[in-house]
């Protein structure tokens, strides 16, 4: 049995991309192409992994099993296509997500797509990312990035208030 057939048959169960570091993922399997696997991550929506950078696809049972009441889940239309290069093209002018974490990942507009490199607007820059350092990527819809904003507001608002109100017991 070849690797896409073996893939092929975890598609539909949850699985962990990876066992650890920034790039692993626990998400439900939609599909299985020549070069990508495609994930559902509850909170991140819909991923877009290349074969070539995972390094294991793992199984838990329990949570399998913990998780067949959830089978009516909401799971969002995702770019069905057979080359990894199809689905970045069909991403322009889109928030995209370029790897999970670490130092390598980027968050922007993607303007272009070829075989070779992409192109992003990343605040006041155009970066250019050559295909074979993308892990994994994702597209947010508009609202989906504005809530993101928003609670990242809500969050340092958060803490200001904390600190103001620590700052005037300290006064009293």
């Amino acid at each position: 049995m070849d690797k896409l057939a073996i893939l092929s048959s975890l598609v539909g169960k949850i699985v962990r991309i990876d066992r650890g570091g920034p790039e692993s993922r626990v998400g439900r399997l939609l599909a299985v192409k020549p070069d990508h696997l495609v994930i559902y991550c509850e909170g991140e929506g819909i991923v877009y992994y290349k074969n070539d950078h995972i390094k294991s696809i793992s199984i838990d049972e329990r949570e399998n099993i913990k998780r067949l009441n959830q089978e009516n889940m909401f799971i969002p239309p995702f770019l069905d296509f057979d080359d990894f290069t199809t689905v970045l093209k069909n991403m322009t002018y889109r928030w995209v997500q370029i790897n999970r974490g670490g130092p390598e990942r980027l968050e922007g507009v993607l303007t272009d797509a070829n075989d070779e490199r992409i192109l992003l607007v990343v605040k006041d820059e155009i970066v250019s990312v050559f295909n074979f350092h993308v892990r994994n990527i994702s597209y947010l819809l508009q609202n989906d990035h504005q809530a993101s904003k928003d609670e990242e507001q809500n969050k340092n608002n958060g803490d200001k208030n904390k600190e103001q109100k620590s700052s005037n017991k300290k006064k009293k």
